[in-house]
């Protein structure tokens, strides 16, 4: 519901916005000799009618062109996937971590007592820290280790690097089980730092890398919605998740098995937008241009798989872009 919310809010704005600029834009102010009142004509656009509409048509078309080419790609597809799949572990994680703090330092909602309150303080201390050794964490393996991992193992293993990480850490807290104790506490704690750094210090920028060999319009449209509407889906998955079986319980064995269901398909995209990506820089193929990356029935069979640039005798020659579309 939220989802589909907002989309219809992303398109009754523009619209609105779009009949005001058209009334400001169209219309004439006639004013009459020694009066002040002011009369607006409203002026049909050029063209009439039927052509606003169509312009009209044509920017709400721009706004969801983005979904249009991740569904007609399947490697956009594979893209959105995973560009936020790393939600379902960590909002997963992040519950039981907000849990464990909440029983290390009780603070009840409403409770006024000075006990209460410098728990408060004490719970706001330690999430601060938390945060602090995520970007520490985060800062030195993108500086030491990233440029490092992508050179020797390649894209698929930084997109790998993740979802390893996260299903060992979430496999770690169901192991640990349901009792609270302080085992459990730092167990929650540890592993989410280290899933938190893996994830905003390699696996967000070997996400990026997959947009290299995009065109504009995917970069910039397609993109847009993975980033935007993947969070909010992953996010609502995972909250669903912890309402139906982690509330007011933790249960392990039903966390563990979602989550371990999830990242097996999530290894499975990554490991095939990984190789795919290495095949593009191969055969230099942008995705997005002459039906690169789209399903086979939407591809021009001429150009399917034909780099942009060949050599022939030392000469690198331009290849046709109309070649195969008569």
């Amino acid at each position: 519901m939220l989802v589909t919310a907002q989309a219809v809010i992303l398109l009754l704005v523009p619209l609105f916005l779009w009949q005001g600029f058209k009334q400001s834009a169209n219309a004439h102010v006639a004013v009459a000799d020694g009066d002040a009142n002011v009369e607006v004509a409203a002026v049909e656009p050029e063209g009439g009618a039927a052509e606003g509409c169509r312009n009209f048509g044509k920017q709400l078309w721009l706004m969801v062109e983005g979904l249009w080419l991740i569904v007609t790609h399947p490697v956009l597809l594979g893209i959105f996937w995973i560009a936020a799949a790393h939600l379902i572990p960590r909002v997963i994680l992040d519950y039981q971590g907000t849990g464990v703090v909440k029983w290390k330092w009780p603070a009840p909602h409403g409770d006024k007592s000075p006990v209460a309150q410098h728990n408060k303080q004490l719970q706001t201390s330690f999430f601060a820290y938390c945060n602090l050794a995520n970007n520490l964490g985060t800062m030195a393996m993108a500086t030491l280790g990233l440029r490092t991992i992508v050179d020797k193992g390649g894209l698929v293993v930084g997109l790998l690097a993740c979802p390893i990480i996260s299903i060992t850490a979430v496999l770690a807290v169901c192991f640990t089980g349901t009792e609270q104790n302080d085992t459990r506490f730092w167990t929650v704690q540890i592993v989410l730092v280290f899933v938190n750094v893996v994830q905003y210090a390699l696996n967000g920028p070997c996400r990026e890398m997959l947009y290299v060999r995009c065109t504009k319009d995917v970069k910039y449209k397609a993109k847009s919605w993975a980033d935007m509407y993947g969070n909010i889906m992953q996010k609502t998955i995972a909250a669903q998740i912890n309402l139906y079986v982690n509330t007011p319980d933790f249960q392990p064995v039903w966390s563990g098995a979602y989550c371990s269901g999830w990242v097996a398909v999530w290894i499975v995209i990554a490991v095939a937008l990984g190789f795919y990506h290495t095949l593009l820089e191969k055969k230099d193929l942008t995705i997005g241009k002459d039906g690169v990356g789209s399903w086979p029935c939407l591809q021009d069979m001429d150009a399917r798989d034909v780099p942009n640039v060949q050599s022939q005798g030392g000469i690198s020659i331009q290849r046709d872009q109309g070649a195969g579309t008569a």
